[in-house]
Order: structure tokens, then sequence, then C-alpha cells
């Protein structure tokens, strides 16, 4: 699902959009009606003041168990070859999040949001059997106003309220779900909508993933 709260730009008509319901059926509208603050519940003015720096060169492996107190206010680079084991998977906040080129976020097994106050940018590689799965475990939540391009291919939802979200510059497959100030999607990218699953569903998250089971819309 592709919600904005300005506009979506798509440079081209070579855009396919394919997920789980259909297109202006009954089924969006309870979906939209059940997301509709969403983007309400995220809009901030968080700032998390950058103190340090953590750059994680090729042949590292970095992992999420290192998260901690001083996360918030750290700047975290991921540069090509290096990667990021999630062995703790939980909910992080970092003042950034950056992975350049090569780099490699493994794709967690239960669900993790990163919280994120600076600047989040994605040109790294999901590593995952199934990118549909590793699509329902990963969340970014990201409060700054620079714009994120996302320049490979990514799973994963993306929050970002007070952001314009650029998707399809290079890796043309998007596998999640974009909630953003603004979006623009470049020609030829296929988007699949996968929603997030949270680790303790509630029933009525449930009952409205199982009306989702089967669907394919493209434009």
């Amino acid at each position: 699902m592709i919600l904005c709260l300005n506009s979506v730009v798509k440079q081209s008509s070579n855009v396919t959009v394919s997920g789980k319901i259909i297109e202006k059926s009954t089924a969006v509208d309870t979906y939209q009606d059940y997301y509709s603050n969403l983007m309400n519940r995220f809009t901030s003015n968080t700032i998390f003041p950058t103190y340090f720096q953590k750059v994680v060169n090729s042949g590292e492996t970095y992992y999420s168990s290192s998260f901690g107190t001083n996360s918030s206010h750290t700047d975290y680079n991921f540069n090509s070859n290096s990667e990021l084991n999630l062995n703790k998977m939980s909910d992080f906040e970092l003042g950034s999040l950056k992975f350049q080129y090569g780099a490699k976020l493994y794709a967690p097994t239960k669900s993790v949001t990163f919280y994120i106050g600076n600047d989040f940018q994605w040109n790294g590689t999901v590593v995952a059997d199934d990118m549909i799965s590793a699509a329902k475990h990963i969340k970014i939540v990201y409060y700054g106003t620079d714009r994120v391009y996302i320049q490979t291919d990514f799973a994963g939802t993306i929050i970002a309220p007070n952001a314009e979200v650029v998707v399809g510059q290079s890796g043309k497959n998007f596998y999640g779900a974009i909630y953003a100030k603004n979006i623009v999607v470049h020609q030829n990218t296929k988007i699949t909508w996968v929603p997030f699953v949270e680790n303790t569903a509630n029933v009525e998250v449930a009952k409205m993933d199982e009306i989702f089971q089967n669907y394919i819309v493209k434009f």
C-alpha cells in the first residue's frame, strides 16, 4: 500500500503495483480505514541529536545486540561488503541508518522496527530466501525531513510522514508498503504490497490479514 500526505509521482506508466487486495474494493476501504491514523501517529518533530559515529567497514559484521543506550545519538554507516546481523530482534532507536552499495542486511525471522531520527538511506542488499517474508518483519519509522532514497531492492514498511521517499532509481523491486509525505516512483519499478506483521498481533489484525490473502493489481 502507498499512502502519502501530499502527492505520488510516477515517473513513467511502466510502474507495477501488486499485493493482496483489489484496488477500489471494499477490502481496500476497510484496510485504509484501519490505518487512517497511521501518519498522524508517527508525524513528529522528534530529533535525535547525533553525538557519535559508527562506521562498519568492508568485511565487518555488526550485530543488533550491540545497539545500546547511545544508539539514538549515533549515525550508523554500513560501507560496501559490511553486514548487519539482527541476532537480537526488537525495536531500535537510531540517530541515522545508511547502507552503502553492497552492504547487507540479514532479514529477521521476527518483526523488527527501526525508529530513525535524522537520516535513512538504502543502497544495500536484503539477504533473504523470500523477500515477501522479509517484508513482513522489517519496519522503518523515519522522523526526519531529508529525502529518502531507496536505490536498490528493498523489503519492509517505510513510514516517513515528514519526508519524500524516492523508489526505483536503480533497484526496481520493492516489497512492503510506503507511507510518506511525498512518494516518487521511477519507471519500470515493481511494488509488491506486503503488510508488516506485529510479533503480537491482536485478533482484529489477524482478521484483517485473513481478508487480504489473494490479490494482484497493476497499473
